[in-house]
């Protein structure tokens, strides 16, 4: 697996969606914050789909959270977290930082739960 992190980013009135996929690690960090910091509209609501996000570690955490920092709590959603990134946010105490939404796995999207 390459170690790639591709980010689309949809407008959607004063939301805006990023969306996620691959590794959000040491190597493709710098993406995200270049990305997040050319942000400058009036942003209501930001959400981080993490459907297809495969890995996520101590630098993609501290990209969230400098995210969370810049926007607000209470713009900030993480949506369609799978269970393995989910330990990590829940292990790291991140969980408690962000409004996220988990979903299970892969195989049963029906199964989504808001914590």
């Amino acid at each position: 697996m390459a170690d790639t992190l591709n980010i689309s980013k949809i407008e959607q009135g004063d939301t805006i969606i990023l969306k996620l996929k691959g590794r959000l690690d040491t190597m493709t960090a710098s993406s995200m914050e270049t990305l997040v910091k050319d942000l400058n509209e009036p942003i209501a609501k930001l959400v981080i789909d993490c459907d297809d996000l495969d890995y996520i570690s101590s630098a993609g955490l501290r990209v969230f959270l400098q995210t969370r920092k810049r926007f607000g709590e209470n713009v900030m959603r993480l949506e369609k977290v799978h269970s393995s990134i989910y330990e990590i946010l829940e292990v790291t105490g991140f969980n408690d930082f962000f409004d996220v939404e988990v979903v299970e796995d892969k195989e049963n999207e029906e199964q989504v739960e808001d914590k």
